[in-house]
C-alpha cells in the first residue's frame, strides 16, 4: 500500500522535483508559491527555536527584547499564536515573564531603551535632575528631556505616589530643597493670581491663560537663576586661579 505523504512534506518534494525541471517562467512561479506554503507559522516553531529566536532578536538589537506588535510584523519571530500554541499564554504573558516587565524610552532620534527596572528609572531621574536642578515637579516635567519619561511615570515605575516620595528616593532631596527658595516669590505670585482670577470672575478659558503665563514665569526663574549660579561658580573659579598667579 502507498504511503500517504503530509503536506508538510509533499511541498518540499514537489518544490524539488520541480527544480529539476527547465525554469520557465511558469515553474518559477509555481516554485514561489508554493514555497510560501511550505509552512505554517505553527509548524516551524518548537519550544527551542522560540527561545533562540528571541535571544537572536534581543541580541542584534542592542539588548532591547521585542514588542508584541513585532512578533506578529516580523517573519524571524514567533507570533501570538505560537505562544499560545506551545505555552498556553498570550505574548504579552510570555514575553513579561521571559523578560520581566518592561517599558521602553526613546533616547534620541533612532534609539530605544529597555528600561526594565526601578534601578534605570531612577538612573534616568537622577540624570535628568542634574541637568534641570528643579525645585518642583512642574519644572522637572516643563524643562525634561521630552524623549524621557514624565516624573509621574518614574514615580509609579519606582511604587512612590508623590514627588517628595521620588525625590528621597533618587538621593536627590538635598539638591531639591536648595532650589526651592529661589522659586518661593513666583510660587506665592502665582497661587494669588489664582485667587485674584476668582475674584475678578474670569472666564475659565482666561484663568487658564493667565496660569500658564504665570507657570512659565516660573520656569523662567528658574532657568535664570540656574544660569546666575553657574556664572557665579565661573566668576569665583577664574577669581581663584587669578589669586593664585598672583602669589606665583
Amino acid at each position: 500500500m502507498a504511503r500517504i505523504m503530509t503536506r508538510r512534506k509533499a511541498i518540499p518534494k514537489a518544490i524539488e522535483l520541480l527544480q529539476c525541471l527547465p525554469q520557465t517562467e511558469e515553474v518559477v512561479e509555481v516554485i514561489q508559491a508554493l514555497k510560501k506554503y511550505s509552512s505554517t507559522p505553527l509548524d516551524r516553531w518548537d519550544v527551542a527555536s522560540v527561545y533562540e529566536a528571541l535571544d537572536e532578536w534581543t541580541e542584534s538589537h542592542g539588548g532591547v527584547p521585542p514588542k508584541i506588535k513585532e512578533c506578529d510584523s516580523h517573519k524571524e519571530l514567533p507570533s501570538h499564536m505560537v505562544f499560545e500554541k506551545l505555552f498556553g499564554k498570550t505574548a504579552k504573558e510570555f514575553l513579561n515573564d521571559y523578560y520581566g516587565e518592561i517599558e521602553y524610552v526613546r533616547i534620541g532620534r533612532h534609539g530605544t531603551k529597555c528600561v526594565d527596572d526601578q534601578y534605570d528609572f531612577l538612573e534616568l531621574f537622577r540624570n535628568e535632575f542634574e541637568r534641570i536642578q528643579p525645585a518642583t515637579s512642574k519644572i522637572y516635567d516643563a524643562c525634561r528631556n521630552p524623549e524621557t519619561p514624565s516624573w509621574g511615570t518614574i514615580a509609579r515605575r519606582c511604587k512612590v505616589s508623590s514627588w517628595s516620595e521620588l525625590v528621597t528616593l533618587s538621593g536627590v532631596e538635598a539638591n531639591c530643597i536648595r532650589r526651592r527658595y529661589n522659586t518661593y516669590n513666583i510660587r506665592n505670585k502665582l497661587s494669588v493670581s489664582q485667587k485674584t482670577n476668582v475674584e475678578t470672575n474670569m472666564t475659565v478659558h482666561e484663568q487658564k491663560e493667565e496660569k500658564e503665563r504665570f507657570e512659565a514665569l516660573l520656569i523662567k526663574t528658574h532657568d535664570l537663576t540656574l544660569q546666575a549660579e553657574k556664572q557665579e561658580k565661573t566668576e569665583k573659579a577664574v577669581s581663584k586661579h587669578t589669586l593664585r598667579i598672583g602669589r606665583k
